[in-house]
């Protein structure tokens, strides 16, 4: 019995360490699972399109990450915006994209593929071979509108059609 109530005596400094610890320690990217040297921002943008929903967990892998070459590459030449119409189905930030906007992009090619997640293929014209491939599953019609915007520059003679 002497031992039941010593223990919660013995068990709240410990305690006490460590939710001063966890709270002063929680601003490390360590802490919250990144690692600072290895995160390229590219991946954190890989990680935003399938947990889109999540947005603490976006923000903070954008404050622990570094810019990498994906991020210093700059403007791409041309884009293919691939899709399955029944895949897309289920997906209608994807359709109102190539509805409503695709149109407005010059050296952006709308291309259906069956069974295909929905991704944007982007090229530039240094890259000669396979193209950057970036997943658009979970983007909304606005991000992928923004981001065409941001890094598309098609050169008029090397656009692909």
């Amino acid at each position: 019995m002497g031992m039941h109530s010593v223990a919660p005596f013995l068990l709240l400094p410990l305690l006490l360490c460590g939710l001063i610890r966890s709270d002063t320690a929680g601003s490390s990217c360590a802490d919250k699972g990144f690692d600072e040297l290895r995160l390229a921002c590219s991946d954190c943008r890989e990680l935003e399109t399938f947990v889109s929903d999540n947005t603490q967990l976006i923000q903070e892998c954008f404050e622990c990450c570094s810019p990498d070459d994906k991020d210093n590459r700059g403007f791409y030449t041309s884009a293919v915006l691939e899709y399955c119409p029944i895949v897309a189905h289920n997906h209608p930030d994807i359709l109102d994209f190539i509805k409503e906007k695709a149109s407005d992009f010059k050296g952006l090619k709308v291309v259906k593929k069956p069974s295909s997640v929905p991704a944007l293929l982007l090229r530039d014209d240094a890259s000669q071979g396979t193209p950057e491939k970036m997943h658009i599953m979970n983007w909304k019609k606005e991000q992928i509108e923004e981001f065409l915007k941001e890094k598309l520059r098609p050169d008029d003679s090397k656009i692909e059609q």
